[in-house]
């Protein structure tokens, strides 16, 4: 998903690196953490570190990277499975409201 910020500059999410998640996925994942008694860092944090490293090994490489992505049709929006349900109803009540 893209929107500008207040500088008119034109700000993309992180894209298909990412997977859609159903909140009860999400949810049994931090329950595990909590359970576990340990830090809880959602299960995108492979996808997240692996940004990190990139910007942090060439902040330039990284946004040039991000504006090829755009360029390719990469709107930033995740990876959605619309084979489950759950997620079908859930986008379809985020639609709604």
């Amino acid at each position: 998903m893209f929107s500008f910020d207040k500088t008119g500059a034109l700000v993309v999410g992180p894209g298909g690196d990412y997977v859609l998640h159903t909140p009860r996925h999400a949810a049994g994942i931090f329950c595990d953490g909590i359970e576990a008694e340990q830090l809880v860092i959602m299960d995108q944090d492979s996808a997240a570190l692996q940004h990190m490293q990139r910007w942090a090994a060439s902040p330039d490489n990284f946004v040039h990277e991000k504006i090829g992505r755009y360029a390719c049709g990469d709107t930033g929006l995740p990876r959605i499975d619309f084979s489950n349900a759950e997620i079908l109803a859930a986008l379809q009540d985020v639609e709604h409201n």
